[in-house]
């Protein structure tokens, strides 16, 4: 899976990239899995934890990631994120990933009411900016984007089409 040839902090980098995908994926499939578990004994308690824990989870390992990137790679310069295409994608990444991870906190969603669940639909966007990243990552595996956008529009339709197909014939 890793290339053993590249730095250990890339690795650690790609690592920490690899599981904020991973924590991100898991948060959004769980609104579409709902129906598989409807009728499962206490599922619906448990869903709002697993998507809340699963998206913080994501936020923290995304801004562990880019603070890595920033101390190995980049070198603390900020300068070269205006030069190097790619960088744009991912930093724009880690600010959505910021705000969620601040208006994730129960005080905070209170105060933002409905502004809060518009907020958090931004999560989305993130898709499509982490494979622009990784598009231009150096180290990133060549299929990655494609399978990050892929899994985004998938969670996407999912999301706006709210599986009625899973829906169907259910009481």
């Amino acid at each position: 899976m890793f290339d053993t040839t590249i730095a250990e902090e890339v690795l650690i980098a790609r690592w920490t990239g690899t599981v904020a995908l991973i924590c991100l994926l898991v948060s959004q499939l769980v609104t579409p899995v709902t129906p598989l578990f409807k009728n499962k004994a206490g599922w619906n308690r448990q869903k709002y934890k697993l998507r809340k824990y699963s998206g913080v989870s994501a936020a923290f390992f995304a801004l562990l990631h880019a603070a890595l990137l920033y101390v190995t790679f980049l070198e603390q310069d900020f300068s070269i994120i205006i030069e190097k295409q790619w960088l744009h994608a991912g930093a724009a990444a880690a600010l959505i990933f910021s705000m969620l991870l601040i208006t994730s906190v129960k005080r905070v969603i209170q105060w933002l009411g409905p502004l809060w669940k518009a907020l958090h639909a931004l999560s989305y966007s993130l898709w499509f900016l982490i494979s622009l990243h990784l598009w231009g990552a150096p180290y990133a595996p060549f299929w990655a984007p494609s399978l990050t956008l892929g899994l985004g529009i998938v969670l996407l339709l999912a999301r706006v089409l709210k599986f009625t197909w899973l829906n169907k014939g259910r009481g």
